[in-house]
C-alpha cells in the first residue's frame, strides 16, 4: 500500500511539473525551425532568444534620434496543429509604454503566413 501511495504522489509531482511550465514548455524541433525560419526573414527578431524563454537584450531605436536600449526579450511559441505562433516580446520599462512585440504565424512548412507588431516598439518609433 505504501508503494502504491509514493508511486501516486510521485506522479502528482511530475505533472504538476509539467502543467507549471506553459505553452513554451514543449519545445520541439518543430518549434525550433519555425524561430529560425521567422528570425530568418526579418533581422529585427534576431535580437530575441532562439528557443522558448527570456534574455538581456539592446533594441535599436528607431526615429531622427537612433540608438539602444536594454531591454528584456522574450521568445514564446504556441503551436497548433496546422500553424506555430511565435510571440517576440520586448520590455524597455514598466509599465504599458515599455512593453511591445512581434507576431509571426508559420505553417508547418514554416512559411510565414502572418507577421504584425503591438505595442511600443522602439525599432518602430519615428
Amino acid at each position: 500500500m505504501l508503494r502504491v501511495v509514493g508511486s501516486v504522489a510521485v506522479l502528482l509531482l511530475c505533472v504538476a511539473g509539467l502543467a507549471a511550465c506553459g505553452g513554451s514548455a514543449h519545445f520541439t524541433p518543430a518549434a525550433q525551425a519555425a524561430i529560425t525560419a521567422a528570425q530568418r526573414h526579418d533581422s529585427t527578431l534576431r535580437i530575441f532568444p532562439d528557443r522558448p524563454g527570456t534574455i538581456s537584450c539592446r533594441i535599436q531605436v528607431g526615429g531622427p534620434v537612433r540608438g539602444v536600449e536594454t531591454g528584456k526579450c522574450a521568445t514564446d511559441v504556441s503551436m497548433t496543429p496546422k500553424r506555430i505562433r511565435l510571440d517576440f516580446i520586448e520590455r524597455t520599462s514598466p509599465g504599458p509604454r515599455g512593453i511591445g512585440g512581434f507576431t509571426v504565424i508559420v505553417d508547418r512548412r514554416n512559411r510565414i503566413v502572418h507577421q504584425g507588431f503591438h505595442g511600443s516598439i522602439p525599432q518602430m518609433q519615428l
